[in-house]
């Protein structure tokens, strides 16, 4: 899809779309409970889809009612190919708990998953004890359970997802089992897994998060989960209103376990007018400077923060690079890319990007398919001096379906050019 985006001045207030993190966790626990199960303000992105579509070849029937999706299980509806669409969390998640199941399961996917190497995920299957077989650390996945190692040593420095599935799944073994940790980033991703796993009644004993000690033949004992609202993708309607007028977002949970309810954080070190009321914010234009943030533990902050970084004055800071390599796109080189095309320029000192303010300039760019690049784009366009046309907006839907409508009930002044 190819969209021209004019500069706009914005004012509204949207709610914020369903958080697709809380939603996959929710999923696979569901699919593990045996149990119907209800989760209300369901995320419908292709992600969650995709993470659905597992569940129902784990054995349930699912369907959609009003706000809500009901799921009851159906054990003949069992099937042994899983397919994780393009959600790396899916793919790290879902792996490991097909290692409980006594048969052989066939894990793919498609797109730019299938160019994310999977090794972290391989080297645990490894330690669990079963028989997995890989494209060379790609997918397709081929694993055989059940489990029969209980002791594991995780690296969770590149990604946390890995360490989330675990979690997840090590609970329903038949034996006590004990995680190390040698490396973690992304630590409010761990903290929002515990904090889901504790709502289904499931104990872990953690240590500082370097070690867990987690008792074997537990049951999910919740019947429902709700979704609370996706910080990450509010963001980008926050920056919006920062930079191009005021935004007001609904339903976000500021005790909320997601670190990308940071965003609020570096909005008011910038400058602008951050309004809290209870569940409300509302960000409204100010003369912005630049800001210093670490973005390690909440990589998913770069688009947004690049987009208010153009229209700040002087060079911001944002660091942890390397928490973006392996990622839809190589979010550094994309960035650097499509925001020079803009006439923002973007560089690094070692881990740390700096992006230097400016004047940002009407251009076509391209998403590279990856949504947050996108959304970034598309909020950065907002205060360009004159229209942006962006390639490969589709994409989107991967975490956002609606946020077109969204923007434009903002009163973001767009048009498709090409669908």
């Amino acid at each position: 899809m190819k969209i021209i985006v004019r500069p706009s001045t914005i004012k509204g207030t949207l709610t914020a779309n369903p958080s697709k993190s809380y939603m996959q966790r929710a999923l696979a626990l569901c699919g593990l409970s045996g149990q119907p199960m209800t989760i209300n303000h369901p995320c419908t992105s292709e992600d969650s889809l995709s993470a659905l579509h597992i569940v129902q070849n784990m054995g349930y029937i699912t369907h959609f009612e009003n706000d809500s999706l009901l799921l009851s299980p159906a054990p003949e509806r069992f099937k042994s190919t899983w397919h994780a669409g393009e959600s790396g969390l899916s793919a790290r998640m879902f792996s490991l708990i097909a290692a409980l199941f006594d048969c052989e399961i066939v894990l793919t996917g498609e797109g730019s998953l299938l160019s994310r190497p999977l090794n972290t995920s391989i080297e645990i299957l490894h330690q669990m004890g079963v028989s997995v077989q890989s494209n060379n650390g790609f997918l397709p996945l081929r694993i055989k359970g059940p489990v029969n190692q209980n002791i594991f040593t995780v690296d969770a420095q590149l990604s946390s997802q890995v360490l989330s599935g675990l979690l997840i799944a090590l609970p329903f073994c038949q034996k006590n089992s004990e995680i190390s940790l040698t490396g973690l980033n992304s630590r409010p991703y761990i903290e929002m897994t515990l904090e889901i796993l504790e709502r289904s009644g499931i104990a872990i004993i953690s240590k500082d998060l370097s070690y867990f000690s987690i008792r074997g033949k537990q049951k999910n004992n919740s019947k429902q989960y709700d979704i609370e609202g996706d910080w990450s993708g509010a963001a980008f309607a926050l920056v919006a209103g920062a930079i191009a007028g005021q935004s007001t977002v609904d339903q976000l949970n500021t005790s909320s376990f997601q670190g990308d309810k940071n965003i609020l954080k570096v909005l008011e070190e910038s400058g602008a007018k951050v309004d809290t009321h209870g569940r409300r914010i509302t960000v409204s234009k100010s003369s912005l400077v630049a800001f210093d943030y670490n973005a390690e533990d909440t990589p998913d902050l770069f688009p947004p923060l690049v987009s208010l970084a153009a229209n700040c004055s002087g060079t911001s800071k944002i660091h942890g690079i390397s928490r973006l390599i392996h990622k839809e796109s190589n979010r550094f080189e994309t960035l650097k890319k499509e925001f020079g095309l803009l006439n923002i320029r973007i560089d690094n000192e070692g881990d740390t990007m700096l992006v230097h303010g400016g004047k940002i300039g009407g251009a076509s760019v391209f998403s590279h398919l990856d949504h947050r690049i996108a959304m970034a784009l598309f909020v950065a366009a907002l205060s360009a001096k004159n229209p942006v046309i962006i390639d490969g907006m589709e994409c989107i839907s991967k975490s956002y379906p609606g946020f077109l409508k969204d923007m434009a009930g903002l009163g973001a002044d767009h048009s498709i050019l090409d669908p």
